[in-house]
């Protein structure tokens, strides 16, 4: 009886959550239009540079944006805005350069010093986080709302992950000539390393 029990409950609590996670996305699809996900890729596209940054629960964003920009153009990094390092990189920054970033509540002071600085160099933002209302909107050009709510107390980042990899997908549709000669690259590389296994 118990097992049937804590069966239902499971069973409850996941679909409790898949509900959840797909109104996460559609919350994030009604709240961005096609024109700024097109204004978007070609930001980044166009950019001589982009940095990706995030804090805390925001990190997983970040470095998979980071590492599929980077994967696809070649002219992206990823810092965490909790170190104080990225003042380093940020002081070679131009106005043809791009920062995406990552936030969700509470939002770090870190993250607040960062697009800052940002602004202070007329660097374009781009901010992922979970609503409109987030303060740190206003040094930004462009903003995402994902929303991070979950069955639990922690930041959910499943729409962000949803949007960023549709990001993803678009900058390797939209101009196959410059990513795809460099994915081959990177791929006989991979496979003349044996970085790969098969069993």
């Amino acid at each position: 009886m118990k097992r049937t029990s804590s069966i239902q409950i499971k069973s409850k609590l996941l679909h409790n959550h898949v509900e959840l996670q797909f109104q996460n996305i559609q919350y994030a699809l009604d709240n961005i239009m096609e024109e700024t996900f097109q204004h978007i890729v070609e930001k980044i596209a166009s950019s001589r540079q982009v940095l990706c940054t995030s804090v805390r629960s925001g990190r997983p964003v970040g470095e998979y944006l980071s590492l599929g920009i980077n994967r696809l153009l070649g002219n992206c990094q990823y810092i965490d805005a909790d170190k104080s390092d990225w003042v380093d990189d940020l002081v070679h920054f131009q106005s043809d350069d791009f920062i995406i970033a990552v936030s969700y509540p509470r939002y770090a002071k870190r993250m607040k010093d960062l697009l800052e600085a940002a602004k202070s160099y007329g660097v374009e933002v781009l901010l992922i986080t979970d609503s409109y209302s987030s303060p740190l909107t206003k040094y930004a050009q462009y903003v995402l709302p994902c929303s991070s709510a979950s069955v639990s107390s922690h930041n959910s980042v499943v729409s962000a992950i949803f949007i960023v990899d549709y990001i993803l997908s678009a900058l390797a549709i939209n101009d196959p000539e410059r990513t795809k000669p460099r994915l081959d690259q990177i791929n006989h590389m991979l496979t003349k390393m044996s970085y790969h296994t098969t069993h």
